[in-house]
């Protein structure tokens, strides 16, 4: 269609000239095809403002599999075709035995060690953005302080040589630790230098830890952080220490899954001696699934002294700089289900043997990118899908609880604390979905979905206190899906919650129930609650492409 500002010129033009047949045949043919235009279209309105969703994504073609890559600080390139036919969806919900339960304190932060200073100092926002994720009725709030600053840090002692990004431990951080944690009422694991192989700096640091902070607050001490990855980051750094080869060889020993074991039985019988209570932790490897060796032999070398199996799980890298690599991040790879399905998979094996061995485990670090995240992937609305899904597959995955990372200087931060505020990104919107669809005694409850060409669509559903059902639909690509609930034990109206944002891409603009999070952390906005009436066989429910529903209703009793 010509824009207004041309016609108007046209229109002067013809003012001043004498009409041509051939003009006048050329309007004609237009105004023609305008009118047929209009007839034909029965909701302008709606079109208008499907095609204004879709116009911000690449690859508008109904699966989230397609890898999307998106420039590091800009959107996916606009897509002016009109938007793809709707699938259709039948969800089914019939109470079985067959449930999993919610473990107690499944969800938490985890902090760098040298960034609980600049958490403290923003105490009341921290608090707050652990409020707006508590699930009701939950454990405490377990938060973790660890990640690449744990063989960083060392407790009040000579900084080594050669390490640049070494810090010194000092009251300060201890006083903003016991800060955090008081006002968090949290239950706290702590990561402990392995690197610098000193059982006796980490018992002083687990003395001063444990007499300072609320009894019983202090649940774990983390031998190291990532050891299956030491060789690639400390191997330089020993060796310009090393004064023969004796020394260095003896260094390299913690190289080795033997090694660290060995390392980590050192640990536990210097921290038997000041803290007999506290748990010991470990080995927080980068990747269980090819790590798996690190687990065996930890649990084989000192089982008696291990109370939690850990490591940790990002999808994708910001470290990969090959666009064609499976872990380069793109909004499409992080939208795929590699990234939540295929990642609960790699967790799976070592879930199994720690539950073999009668250890809980715990993922201590999880995220979308690692190496700080990508700019306009893990900041965007993607994660914001991507998060409750993930969550829910560590859960089906028999996960024992997960630990979000933050950084202050990162792009994979799920919120951001500063003078200016409370900034809360695309991802804690996904964290805030994934809290509302649990509460008091949750249960992660089957639902099957049958249905051509949704390879797009996520469907998780949860029982509350066996009397609520919540549903979250997520829609992870362009094609929106149109579903009928078939919810058996179904009563009364159900109400809808929306998560969306302008596009897949945006790193603002997102809301809830219409509603957004100012830099209080406080929501504003009309909060906005479709309801859904009953129909014969169930309930209607539309979803648009890149968005999720969180669908709640009563049932009646059972047992």
């Amino acid at each position: 269609m010509l824009e207004p500002s041309l016609w108007t010129r046209r229109g002067r033009t013809r003012r001043h000239e004498v009409a041509r047949p051939r003009t006048i045949a050329i309007v004609a043919a237009v105004a023609l095809i305008v009118v047929v235009g209009l007839i034909a279209a029965p909701d302008r309105t709606g079109v208008t403002r499907a095609a204004a969703r879709t116009r911000h994504y690449a690859a508008a073609n109904g699966s989230a599999a397609a890898p999307v890559t998106v420039a590091p600080t800009s959107g996916l390139t606009p897509s002016w075709r009109p938007p793809a036919e709707a699938a259709h969806a039948t969800v089914t919900f019939a109470p079985v035995a067959r449930t999993i339960a919610l473990p107690r304190s499944f969800f938490g932060f985890s902090v760098e060690v040298w960034d609980t200073l600049h958490d403290a100092r923003y105490l009341k926002l921290f608090k707050r953005a652990v409020q707006l994720v508590r699930v009701p009725g939950d454990g405490p709030e377990v938060l973790r302080v660890g990640g690449n600053s744990t063989d960083q840090s060392y407790w009040r002692s000579a900084l080594p040589a050669g390490r640049p990004t070494a810090f010194e431990l000092r009251n300060n951080w201890l006083a903003a630790t016991n800060t955090l944690v008081r006002a968090l009422h949290a239950r706290l694991i702590l990561g402990l230098n392995a690197v610098a192989r000193s059982p006796s700096m980490a018992s002083r640091l687990a003395r001063a830890v444990v007499r300072t902070l609320p009894a019983h607050s202090v649940i774990g001490f983390e031998i190291g952080n990532e050891p299956d990855l030491y060789w690639y980051r400390f191997r330089v750094q020993f060796a310009a220490e090393s004064r023969s080869i004796l020394d260095l060889a003896a260094q390299d020993r913690i190289f080795s899954a033997a090694g660290y074991a060995d390392t980590f039985s050192s640990y536990a019988a210097a921290l038997r001696r000041v803290a007999p209570r506290v748990s010991l932790v470990g080995p927080a490897v980068s990747n269980p699934l090819r790590a798996r060796r690190w687990l065996t032999d930890l649990i084989a070398r000192d089982r008696a002294s291990l109370g939690l199996l850990t490591a940790h799980r990002y999808p994708l890298s910001a470290c990969v700089h090959t666009i064609s690599s499976p872990a380069f991040p793109t909004i499409g790879r992080l939208l795929s289900e590699r990234a939540s399905a295929g990642m609960a998979a790699s967790v799976a094996p070592a879930v199994a043997l720690a539950h073999r061995a009668g250890l809980r485990f715990r993922l201590t670090e999880f995220n979308s990118v690692t190496c700080l995240g990508r700019a306009g992937v893990s900041n965007a609305f993607a994660t914001a899908l991507w998060a409750p899904d993930a969550l829910f597959e560590m859960l089906r995955a028999r996960v024992d609880g997960v630990n979000m990372h933050l950084r202050t200087d990162s792009y994979n931060a799920p919120f951001v604390l500063s003078s200016r505020g409370f900034d809360a990104r695309p991802a804690f919107y996904g964290l805030v979905a994934f809290a509302r669809t649990l509460g008091p005694d949750a249960r992660l409850t089957p639902v099957t979905v049958r249905g051509a060409g949704l390879s797009h669509l996520k469907v998780w559903g949860v029982l509350v206190r066996r009397h609520v059902l919540h549903v979250l639909v997520i829609d992870k690509a362009a094609r929106s899906v149109r579903l009928a609930l078939a919810l058996r034990g179904a009563r009364g109206t159900a109400t809808v919650q929306r998560l969306i944002a302008p596009s897949v891409s945006s790193l603002r603009g997102v809301t809830f129930a219409g509603q957004s999070l100012d830099t209080s952390g406080h929501w504003v906005g009309r909060k906005v609650v479709q309801r859904l009436a009953p129909r014969r066989g169930g309930y209607r429910l539309s979803v648009r492409g890149y968005s999720a529903a969180l669908v709640s209703v009563r049932l009646r009793g059972w047992r």
